[in-house]
């Protein structure tokens, strides 16, 4: 029946006719239609639960190949146990909004060990053991909290933020430990920095993501300005110059120590900027620019790769045959 047939198009009820308003429960004109509505609306839903149940099986998957790689890293910790826990609810994920959820919580295990990891990694020994206790406890109460059957996801994005907080509060301590260990006088408007940063934290105020966010990266601003605070471990330097991969004698420091590379021969043949402090680096016709020198801490080379002194390692003396 048309729209035109009923003046009361906006009201829910049964047609009825227009002559005697007999209330019309059939209708042989529109059947063929209605039909192929319906049918025009079951393959809607077919398609809909079809892409659903394809993207929790792909979800799924994702979820657990990153618990795979978390439980690795807490083999013999008691975190082991959580991520067992949400393994099996991975596996038996049937639903959207769960899928969400779990994901939630596989991402906030997964920064739990990253600040674990942080502490026993970048902290000294004595930074650690007063840091130790204290982060623990939180630690803790936020796991109990986020791997609970009923938080919220508003609690869950609390929880985040509380890690975000924690992590900025280890950058700290480790960035006030390291200054006052290199004996070094930083300038004014990173010792306010610094100050600001402390302030906040301690003001028991909630603090938004986006503000510790921008805290962060006056933390790292401040490690960039002084390379003494930049240095990289042993362990760093290694997985750096192995994924380079190039031979001894090619890395080279910038006059405030940023280090850098050069490919080919080794030779600078090129100046260009520090993307750290904009100072000159390179140089031309393979003689290095002002300041710039070579970098023996990163492969332990003893000359520059183009220099005649590795060159000379190329050939037999014959007074040594």
């Amino acid at each position: 029946m048309s729209e035109d047939d009923s003046t009361d198009s906006h009201v829910i009820q049964m047609k009825t006719c227009p002559r005697c308003r007999t209330t019309i429960r059939r209708s042989l004109r529109y059947s063929a239609v209605i039909k192929q509505q319906l049918q025009d609306i079951d393959k809607v839903k077919v398609e809909l639960l079809r892409k659903t149940s394809r993207g929790l099986r792909g979800k799924k998957k994702l979820l657990l190949d990153r618990l795979i790689c978390l439980s690795t890293k807490l083999v013999g910790d008691s975190h082991e146990h959580f991520c067992q826990t949400l393994t099996r609810g991975v596996e038996k994920l049937n639903d959207v909004v769960m899928a969400a959820v779990l994901e939630n919580k596989v991402m906030l295990m997964e920064r739990l060990c990253s600040v674990n990891e942080k502490m026993r990694a970048r902290l000294p020994v004595e930074v650690f053991k007063e840091a130790n206790l204290e982060v623990s406890q939180v630690l803790f109460y936020l796991r109990k909290r986020f791997m609970s059957d009923g938080v919220t996801q508003r609690e869950l994005q609390d929880i985040n933020t509380e890690f975000s907080r924690l992590n900025l509060h280890l950058e700290l301590r480790s960035l006030s430990h390291d200054v006052k260990r290199l004996e070094l006088e930083l300038d004014e408007p990173s010792l306010r920095a610094m100050t600001a940063v402390s302030d906040e934290l301690s003001s028991g105020k909630r603090i938004e993501e986006e503000r510790l966010d921008e805290l962060m990266k006056n933390i790292a601003t401040i490690r960039r300005s002084c390379p003494d605070l930049n240095q990289l471990t042993p362990e760093e330097k290694k997985q750096n110059v192995s994924a380079v991969g190039l031979s001894k004698g090619h890395w080279y420091k910038c006059p405030n120590g940023h280090i850098y590379a050069i490919c080919e021969c080794g030779g600078a043949m090129q100046r260009s900027t520090c993307p750290e402090c904009k100072a000159v680096v390179g140089g031309e016709r393979h003689r290095m620019a002002e300041g710039n020198e070579l970098a023996p801490e990163m492969d332990g080379a003893r000359y520059s790769a183009w220099s005649e002194q590795a060159n000379l390692n190329n050939y037999v003396i014959l007074d040594e045959v």
